[in-house]
């Protein structure tokens, strides 16, 4: 049978139990380690890539590509950043960033050091309708750049280093991952007017930009309630217009018309202004699609901006650069009027970030929406009606049931009232398994129980699942 048959005929089976067959089985196909290879690798890609799945002629040649390469939704939003563009995917491992790079980018080059890859490149893309595609081989070094670029002259350069460490652990600071991208930093900049870096969602925002230093833009994508990439735009110009119809971002190159050229030309740019800070972008990606946070003019009080995303356009306004206080005068989000008070909120709704917003330091961008915060350092917010759309896929929504002081008495009642409750606890010197114990309940349930501090000090919250 071929490879593709073979492919069918054994997905359901275990692979290792398969390779232990190797006698009986590799007479089937025409490349027995490969084909067992493919079998593990789509294992790891049914739920993240489903249209590479249902392609069961794709060789996969390596599972830990498998499991470490984007999923669809994050392959195409980075995608969505570049329209039209042309873009070098210098570390294009199995090659799924530069398949959704292709179907809206005006060419692509695929660049990867593995032989092994690269051939199931040139065997995979034709398979998936990749017909925009140019594939080079090569490590990527400052000296070998020009090379592996040739005359393709990219727009924008995409980069993903490997977070593995040569013991198998897991990395995520610059200096760790492989390539280094500081080295590489400058003839990267040189080589393209944008240079876009997928990192760990572990590394620090800060931190990143102090080593990088001309980060225009972080774009956090959250994805199954888990912060799945950190997504770093830099460019070197610092002569950008800080805003043509929306924040900058790759897009702004169709507007500036500085594709390979030195400096921008944008008509209505009467004056250059360089970013003070990045501007910052959470995405939730869900089975509906994807959720850039907006906030409509019509529907909240921040103040609108360039097609509403939240930016740091509006950290300058608010003046809370992850501090966790606005400042600006004309903020309302003060204690007085945005901060819980005492502890009757049973029957209001509980807002829960997501890690996206708390991976921003968005921790106040909930009260410009209306919201009332707990406390100052806990971030939980609650309100009377609904949770802005706007705002909803961006954490979790409950219903308060009940609210008692956490003292002996209301962890008594409260543990009595709700003997199965999964409980969590913020903000206060216990962990949650200690609650959990004190309480006496049961962690499998559907029940979302909360200790934490509040205005009022500290309380439970048993809530459910809106």
């Amino acid at each position: 049978m071929d490879f593709a048959d073979f492919i069918l005929e054994y997905s359901q089976d275990n692979p290792a139990a398969l390779a232990l067959q190797r006698e009986r089985l590799q007479g089937s196909v025409s490349d027995f380690g490969l084909a067992i290879s493919t079998l593990e690798s789509r294992a790891k890609l049914r739920d993240k890539l489903p249209e590479w799945y249902v392609v069961p002629a794709l060789h996969l040649p390596l599972p830990l590509s498998a499991e470490q390469c984007s999923s669809s939704a994050t392959a195409f939003y980075k995608a969505s950043l570049c329209k039209g563009l042309r873009v070098a995917d210098l570390t294009g491992g199995l090659g799924v960033d530069s398949w959704a790079f292709s179907q809206s980018c005006e060419a692509v080059l695929y660049n990867e050091m593995q032989p092994a890859l690269v051939e199931a490149a040139r065997h995979n893309f034709p398979l998936l309708g990749m017909q925009n595609v140019q594939i080079s081989q090569g490590e990527l070094t400052p000296d070998s750049l020009a090379d592996i670029l040739g005359d393709f002259g990219p727009d924008v350069i995409f980069l993903d280093p490997a977070r593995r460490a040569d013991s198998g652990r897991k990395v995520f600071r610059l200096e760790d991952c492989s390539p280094r991208v500081l080295p590489l930093l400058p003839a990267l900049l040189d080589a393209a007017p944008l240079l876009m870096l997928k990192l760990s969602p572990m590394a620090d925002i800060s931190l990143l930009c102090r080593e990088l230093g001309c980060v225009r833009e972080l774009h956090i994508i959250e994805a199954e309630r888990e912060c799945k990439e950190l997504l770093v735009l830099l460019s070197k110009e610092s002569s950008f217009p800080p805003a043509a119809e929306n924040y900058f971002s790759l897009q702004l190159l169709r507007k500036t018309n500085f594709h390979r050229s030195d400096k921008p030309t944008h008509e209505d740019s009467s004056e250059d202004i360089a970013p003070a800070a990045p501007r910052i972008f959470v995405a939730a990606l869900g089975r509906g699609g994807q959720s850039v946070l907006q906030v409509p003019a019509e529907e909240s009080s921040i103040p609108p901006a360039a097609e509403n995303y939240f930016s740091v356009q509006l950290l300058r306004k608010t003046n809370f650069h992850r501090s966790g206080e606005p400042t600006h005068e004309d903020s309302p989000a003060t204690p007085s009027d945005n901060y819980s008070s005492d502890v009757s909120f049973a029957g209001l709704v509980l807002f829960e970030p997501g890690k996206g917003l708390l991976k921003a330091g968005a921790f106040e961008l909930p009260l410009q929406y209306g919201l009332c915060k707990l406390h100052r350092h806990t971030h939980l917010y609650t309100c009377s009606g609904e949770v802005p759309s706007a705002l909803e896929p961006f954490g979790k929504v409950y219903r308060i049931l009940d609210v008692k002081p956490l003292d002996k008495r209301g962890i008594r009642e409260m543990g009595k009232a709700f003997p199965k409750a999964d409980v969590t606890a913020r903000n206060l010197p216990l962990t949650s398994a200690a609650l959990q114990k004190k309480l006496g309940c049961n962690r499998a349930a559907p029940y979302p129980l909360f200790g934490v501090l509040s205005d009022s000090g500290p309380i439970l919250i048993a809530c459910i699942r809106e």
